[in-house]
């Protein structure tokens, strides 16, 4: 796999929604995005890492919770996973 070039690093921060939730990690989305353009080689040489790493651990975690659905029955339930942040970019 070709390693990831700055233009997809920005291109995919700039897709990020910012009133999601945080991850596990605390961080909310509008904090990297605003970071980018000081620390935008930082999180290209993360993410190239982990295309020959695999993604940390702490990445492969989700926390899931039921989400009620519109309807008078409690059975209508959706899950709603919880990632971290930067890992939201790499799936």
């Amino acid at each position: 796999m070709d390693p990831f070039s700055l233009d997809e690093i920005l291109m995919a921060a700039q897709k990020m929604k910012s009133k999601k939730s945080c991850g596990l990690d605390g961080i909310p989305s509008c904090v990297i995005k605003d970071s980018m353009p000081e620390l935008e080689t930082q999180y290209l040489k993360i993410f190239n890492s982990i295309l020959l790493e695999g993604l940390p651990e702490a990445w492969r975690t989700a926390v899931v919770s039921p989400t009620h659905k519109k309807g008078p029955t409690t059975a209508l339930f959706r899950t709603s996973p919880l990632l971290e942040s930067c890992s939201k970019n790499v799936y």
